[in-house]
């Protein structure tokens, strides 16, 4: 079982060895060494949703100290294994059958540079809906929540095989991926797998959500905003709210090369679960 951090506080300054814009956002660099070099195992185009590994890196050194685990409740491809060779346990909980065999894949790779990785790693396959809560299963959580039923667009899913993302139609397969929903059952559940992530960590844990706006017929929908709200709504209690410009990737370049306004940047939000 984790350990409490008696609501020890994040550090002070998010990710201070990278460059910032003007409107204060971080400049993380595209991440192709980095991602070759931890996950070995993995075509960095085999997941539509990845995340940049260096933000990730980042996140984990903010919130979390050597020794501390922490939870991916929608790991995808797994770019939260970064956080093992920072010395961090980690639990991944993922639904889509294709992408538990990456992660088995990968961690069989990795034993080469971390031995101990079975220790280090629970990968639990199954639907975080159902699987949580689970008291005391982590110290503090990092994921990015499915993206909604924007990928189960005709449009977006001919874009992604286009531009190689073959996995679009593979992020949301499984009948109870919550990814299915339409927007109003969506941010229901959504409430509900925070209160639920709320119950599975340790007093004073920290929960970061990675979540990025969009825009649908030239208005921008805060998810951020939405997100937070649900989160406090719960129980959580905010601690940061930090950006970074986000490189983007096929489906921002398609909408960007048809004239339409695409959002460039991704919130990075932190919430604390109260001692």
């Amino acid at each position: 079982m984790a350990t409490t951090r008696k609501g020890k506080e994040v550090k002070a300054f998010f990710a201070p060895n990278y460059e910032r814009n003007e409107d204060g956002e971080v400049i993380f660099p595209r991440d192709t060494k980095l991602h070759n070099l931890i996950l070995p195992a993995l075509d960095p185009t085999e997941h539509v949703a990845k995340c940049n590994m260096h933000m990730i890196q980042a996140l984990v050194e903010y919130v979390s100290e050597v020794g501390e685990s922490i939870l991916d409740p929608f790991t995808g491809r797994g770019t939260i294994l970064i956080a093992v060779s920072m010395g961090r346990k980690v639990i991944c909980i993922e639904i889509e059958q294709p992408f538990v065999v990456m992660l088995e894949n990968n961690l069989k790779m990795m034993r080469n540079t971390i031995p101990d990785i079975d220790e280090m790693v629970t990968l639990i396959p199954g639907d975080t809906y159902k699987i949580l809560p689970i008291p005391n299963l982590a110290n503090h959580a990092i994921f990015s929540p499915p993206w909604g039923n924007v990928l189960r667009k005709k449009s977006v899913d001919e874009i992604a095989k286009e531009w190689g993302y073959e996995s679009a139609t593979k992020y949301s397969a499984h009948p109870d991926n919550i990814a299915n929903l339409n927007d109003f059952i969506y941010f229901q559940k959504m409430e509900k797998v925070y209160r639920k992530i709320y119950d599975s960590l340790t007093p004073g844990g920290t929960m970061t959500i990675i979540i990025k706006d969009r825009m649908e017929a030239g208005v921008r929908v805060k998810l951020g905003m939405r997100a937070k709200r649900d989160c406090e709504r719960v129980g959580w209690e905010p601690v940061a709210w930090n950006r970074w410009r986000a490189i983007g990737g096929a489906f921002a370049a398609v909408n960007r090369a048809k004239g339409q306004e695409t959002v460039e940047e991704e919130d990075l939000i932190t919430l604390r679960k109260p001692v």
